[in-house]
């Protein structure tokens, strides 16, 4: 596992859905590469945000706070988070800080 892999996300939209399938570490450095994710979901009303985590290595807590940003941009558009492939090692991050439920509650 490379935790060094830039974060990125390729991005498709249907009507109702934003599909992100997310890739690399989300962590710091990754604000200039997560602020398109962060610009689509708030172009994006009353529909489902759909983050695809299969191809993400590493969430640290930066990520995890711009994960927290992502959300409520997408509250405030009548959107909601749908976490899915979520890798283990990201799984256990996201278990272990509560913020699974946080973000798809």
């Amino acid at each position: 596992m490379r935790i060094g892999t830039p974060f990125g996300a390729a991005l498709r939209r249907d009507r109702h859905r934003l599909l992100a399938a997310c890739r690399g570490a989300l962590t710091y450095t990754s604000y200039e590469t997560f602020r398109p994710l962060l610009d689509a979901v708030g172009g994006h009303r009353n529909g489902e945000v759909v983050l695809d985590f299969g191809g993400l290595d590493f969430l640290d807590s930066n990520g995890l706070g711009m994960l927290l940003v992502l959300k409520d941009r997408a509250r405030e558009r009548g959107s909601r988070l749908r976490l899915v492939n979520v890798p283990p090692r990201v799984e256990q991050v996201l278990s272990t800080t509560g913020m699974r439920q946080m973000l798809e509650g």
